[in-house]
């Protein structure tokens, strides 16, 4: 749910013409192919108990969320 949010984030700022969406777009599908070709080697061999796939997961849970956009809080 996480990637798709990201992928739905990298529309609305290619749509805002926004730089980040350059970025954001790419690295969600990148991720997205990631998360799938581990879930697909998963079927053939145990790779989700790596450690390297819990890293990728909280990349994964973090991408929106750093690139959405916040409102100033006024506080400094």
């Amino acid at each position: 749910m996480r990637l798709r949010a990201a992928r739905v984030l990298g529309r609305m700022l290619d749509a805002a013409r926004d730089a980040d969406g350059a970025r954001v777009r790419p690295l969600a599908w990148g991720m997205t192919a990631a998360l799938t070709g581990t879930m697909a080697a998963n079927f053939f061999y145990l790779t989700m108990t790596f450690y390297y796939f819990y890293a990728f997961v909280a990349l994964a849970l973090a991408l929106p969320v750093v690139f959405a956009r916040r409102e100033p809080s006024g506080h400094a």
